[in-house]
Parts: C-alpha cells; structure tokens; sequence
C-alpha cells in the first residue's frame, strides 16, 4: 500500500536539472516545429475525469476535486489565455482538493505546461462511486447517463460487491463509450515487484471499448483478461512513460485530446476513439507482445498528406493485391498539418459479437458499491 502510494506520488516530484520531459521523449518538439503555431492543444469539446476519492484516513477525506488555482490550470500561461473551467459532476467539491486528481491526473492530462493539451479547458469531474451508481447505474435497469465526452480518464483500479456486479460496471462502461462514441482511457495496476507476475483488476482494465494503459518500464499489471468478461485479451494495450499507472493514464488522455482536435471536422473524428492508441518511447525494455506506438516524428505517411501509415490494414491490402481485390487506403485525417503524426494501433476486437445487444440485455441488479479496493491516497 505505501509502496503504491510513493510510486503515484513520484510523478509529483520536479524534474531534475537536465531532465526530459515525457513530451520531449515523444517528439513532440519536432511536432511543434514542423505545424507551428497550427500545432492542436486539445482545444474545443469537453473533458472528463471520474476520480477516486481521498479514504477517510486522510486530510481532507473524500476529496477527488482539482486545485484550479494553480499556474497548470490558470489564463496566464494558457495558450489562449483562457483558465480551466471545472464542473463538478458528483457534488462534493466542497469535500476539498485530492493531490492525485491535480497534481497526477489533471497536470498530465490538461495541465498548461504538463500536458499535450494545454487548451483544453472544459472538464467535468466525477467521484468513482458516485459515478459508478448514479452515471453508470450499474446496480439498476436504467440505461447508463450520456457521457458526451471527447475523452474520459480513469486513473483509479478497483472492485465493487462481486463478480456479477464487476461484469454489469463493464457492460454498462462499454456500452456508454460506443453510444456517446468517447474514447476512454483507463489504467492498469501499479506493480512495485515488475519481475512477478501480477494479475490485472477488475476495474475498468476489462473493457473491451476502452484503452488500458501501463508504464514504459513494466512496472504494472499484465497479462491477459480473465474470464470476468471476455478471457484471453492481453492487457495493457499502450503504455507510456511516467513513474505511475495513473500519471501514464493521463498522459496518452492527453494525447488523445490533442489528437481530437486534429481530426475534428473530419470523416475521422467520427472513428476517433479506435485510432487513439498510443505508446510512448524510453522504455529499457520493448512492450510486451509488441505494444502499439504512436510517434510524433515529422514525417509524412506513405500515402501523402493526410494519410496516416497503418500496418495491419497495410498488411491487409497487400493480402488482397494479391487476391485482385480493391485496396482502400488507411486513411485517417483529412488535415495534411497534422500528418506528421503516425498512428500505429493493434487490430483488437473493440467489440464483443452483437455487443451493442448485450450491453442493453445484461442490466442487472445490485447492491449500492462499498468503498472501492484502491491503492495508496487517492487511487495510485
């Protein structure tokens, strides 16, 4: 537990004299040389955060709210000049300020200065059980609420009364993600000891529709989903550079809000949530089973401006050259300035078979949640 807590909190820490930034170990400086002052932020559309809340062990207790009057989120250092307007979605705002959410969570994910998407500036946070019961509504036969979100992050990992009510969370979870078309970012566990083998939670790693993510050094969870719902799928499917699950987690929600913007406008924006699949560099050791990676190195894809290298559907229409089939290009964003970026995602099933389907059928009853098995303060 403490070991947890110290590993979330080491994110929080300043970097060092000479350190790199995790955007300058993606690139992101030649990104911004390349399109200019034309370089997305992120802005337009809202965020979301659904955030675990404080235990009552510490001060203040059940808080999960943002400190929104630090220079991360205010006007000045803006790159329109414009603060972070925060919406509390659960009502106990007035519980206070979490750490994890501003510090861990909401710098990496839209801070000004700690995030790929500094102009992001609408975001509605959510406590963890009050939107499992009341957004989710998971214990009931009422459909999930619309989560009309451009993207939505979890850096928290849990359980609530058992296995049936774990499956009705994800059924429920993945359902609200296809039908409000978000994309969802979710963590995996934090592993302190990387050499054993740790199993994945529950919460919310499961998903089908939403994006897990790990740590480029391996530290975390793996291996693949258990028969909870759907086994055999190998998890985490991206992961980034950072000192925690939950900080690695805001991060590639950050690169999926930039990367929002980019496409907004566009026959892509539509098909956003499957193409936001991203795995930062810097690892000592290479993703397990080949995690996919996105890079922001200034290049063109093959296919010219606008069109975005794809090696599955590549390796796709090469099968079907072969066959004497039509062969439709990967494209991806109809924005030849934002080309240099290279989207490379695994070819996973997002969907189970009529998934739509079951998610209406399987809306099941249940008891209220107890407090969520989290790591540490404040989630990881």
């Amino acid at each position: 537990m403490f070991m947890a807590a110290a590993l979330a909190l080491a994110a929080c820490r300043p970097m060092a004299a000479g350190a790199q930034s995790w955007q300058q170990a993606l690139d992101y400086a030649k990104l911004q040389s390349r399109v200019g002052s034309a370089l997305p932020t992120g802005t337009g559309g809202m965020l979301s955060v659904v955030e675990a809340a404080t235990p009552a062990s510490v001060t203040p207790p059940n808080a999960y709210f943002i400190d929104a009057t630090l220079a991360e989120f205010t006007a000045a250092l803006d790159p329109a000049g414009v603060p972070l307007t925060l919406i509390d979605g659960s009502g106990g705002a007035a519980n206070g300020i979490s750490g994890h959410a501003t510090n861990i969570v909401g710098q990496n994910f839209f801070g000004n200065t700690g995030s790929m998407a500094p102009g992001a500036n609408n975001v509605t946070i959510y406590e963890t059980n009050h939107w499992l019961a009341n957004v989710l509504k998971y214990s009931g036969q009422d459909p999930p609420l619309p989560q009309n979100y451009r993207v939505q992050n979890h850096s928290w990992v849990g359980s609530v009364n058992s296995a049936s009510q774990d499956q009705s969370v994800l059924r429920r979870f993945d359902y609200a993600i296809d039908a409000s078309d978000m994309t969802a970012v979710v963590g995996v566990n934090n592993n302190p000891t990387p050499a054993m083998l740790l199993s994945h939670p529950n919460l919310m790693v499961h998903s089908y529709n939403a994006i897990a993510v790990g740590r480029t050094d391996g530290a975390h969870s793996r291996g693949a989903t258990n028969s909870l719902y759907g086994a055999g799928r190998y998890k985490p499917d991206l992961v980034a550079l950072a000192g925690s699950a939950s900080a690695a987690t805001a991060r590639v929600s950050s690169a999926a809000a930039m990367l929002h913007e980019a496409v907004e406008g566009t026959d892509a924006a539509r098909h956003a949530r499957r193409l936001l699949w991203l795995g930062l560099p810097g690892s000592p050791e290479r993703p397990p089973r080949g995690r996919p990676v996105l890079r922001l190195r200034g290049s063109l894809g093959k296919h010219g401006p606008g069109v975005v290298d794809h090696p599955v559907v590549e390796r796709q229409g090469e099968r079907r050259r072969r066959a004497g089939q039509r062969v439709y290009p990967a494209r991806v964003a109809a924005e030849p300035r934002f080309a240099a970026v290279r989207f490379l995602h695994q070819r996973a099933a997002f969907r189970k078979h009529q998934h739509d389907r079951q998610c209406r059928a399987h809306l099941s009853h249940g008891r209220r949640p107890r407090l969520l098995h989290l790591e540490g303060v404040g989630g990881r």
